[in-house]
């Protein structure tokens, strides 16, 4: 039955503008002009923090906060977590490149594996959705929902951990 979703929705919509005398290339057409559009207003942000993202993790950077916050940390934590965990509300390709290099060293079955994987799976590129689409609806007043989105990503990152711990 699941194998005939999208067929029936394409059916189903199709069916509906030709009931309804709604001419659909135009409407497609008209769609995908205001996709590239919306495309077009975005960009700008997206190869800023695309670009923030590889200069963090090419510099170094990223390593040497690592290392620092594994020495603050109350429990052993491999720095590769931590730089995922930094990187992740970023870039979602770096932490994704970051993820492979996790799985890879210490294979997924790994208590830093199954955490790593549980973390960018469940937490957000959170600075990237923020500059991308307040961006594009030229929302100014970040400041609350910024604290509240990193505070969430915060608590992602808690919570992963923990549940990685309990259900080993």
């Amino acid at each position: 039955m699941m194998d005939f979703v999208v067929p029936i929705l394409i059916f189903a919509a199709v069916g509906t503008c030709l009931f309804g005398k709604v001419d659909v290339y135009s409407e497609f057409c008209g769609g995908v002009e205001k996709g590239f559009k919306t495309l077009i207003g975005i960009l700008p942000a997206m190869v800023a923090v695309m670009s923030a993202a590889s200069m963090l993790r090419a510099s170094g950077v990223m390593g040497v906060f690592a290392q620092q916050a594994a020495r603050i940390l109350p429990f052993d934590m491999p720095e590769e977590l931590i730089a995922l965990a930094v990187l992740r509300p970023v870039s979602g390709g770096g932490s994704v490149a970051l993820l492979a290099e996790i799985l890879n060293r210490y294979g997924p079955d790994s208590v830093a594996g199954r955490i790593a994987s549980v973390i960018a799976a469940s937490s957000e590129t959170t600075l990237y959705v923020l500059m991308v689409y307040f961006g594009v609806t030229k929302v100014k007043h970040t400041k609350k929902v910024l604290f509240a989105a990193l505070v969430g990503d915060a608590i992602c990152v808690a919570v992963s951990i923990w549940a990685c711990g309990v259900f080993k």
